[in-house]
């Protein structure tokens, strides 16, 4: 049965990459989406950590910063989640989501309408919340309504928020879902 689904969704994707134009900047040998393994379990009203799913790696904050972890985690869009983050210094930052794919359950982005979007939106942000901005000491808050740089509310799934701050990397995953019977169920089974 594994093999069938499999070799079903290899033909959706050839089928779906052999429709784009040459023109669609669309790289399929290179980009490999990132791998959500985890995600930490936030309140709505505060980045307070109330549980975990799955192994939750992020690498170290980028030196003289602190990046919390975004809330409410998982989402539901239209909604937002808030991103926190602190510079203690002066700073190059840039902020920007990408789709990521789930390891397995709860939500493992299968959805047909998720690997098209997955798909079209290869080797790039969906939005951009900060771009390469020079950002002084101070608390920052930033909000992402769940849509994409088209104003388009995303497909439910997994995204990864990238914080660049000057040259290094962390990030934080969230969870997104547009339709509250799935992320009722999601709670239920998860908490």
């Amino acid at each position: 049965m594994k093999k069938i689904i499999f070799c079903s969704l290899l033909i959706f994707l050839l089928f779906v990459l052999s429709c784009e134009s040459e023109n669609s900047n669309i790289v399929v040998y290179d980009y490999h989406p990132p791998m959500v393994n985890g995600i930490i379990i936030t309140h709505e009203e505060s980045p307070e950590e109330i549980g975990r799913w799955g192994e939750v790696y992020y690498p170290k904050d980028p030196d003289n910063s602190i990046v919390a972890s975004p809330y409410p985690n998982p989402m539901l869009s239209p909604g937002g989640t808030i991103i926190d983050f602190v510079l203690e210094r002066s700073s190059v930052v840039a902020i920007y989501i990408v789709p990521a794919i789930g390891a397995g359950e709860p939500y493992s982005n299968s959805d047909i309408n998720m690997m098209t979007y997955n798909i079209k939106n290869m080797n790039r942000p969906i939005r951009t919340l900060i771009n390469n901005e020079t950002l002084s000491i101070g608390y920052y808050r930033e909000y992402w309504d769940g849509k994409d740089g088209n104003n388009m509310i995303i497909p439910e799934g997994f995204y990864r928020i990238y914080f660049k701050i000057d040259s290094q990397i962390t990030w934080r995953d969230v969870l997104v879902f547009n339709r509250e019977a799935s992320f009722r169920r999601w709670w239920i089974k998860n908490l």
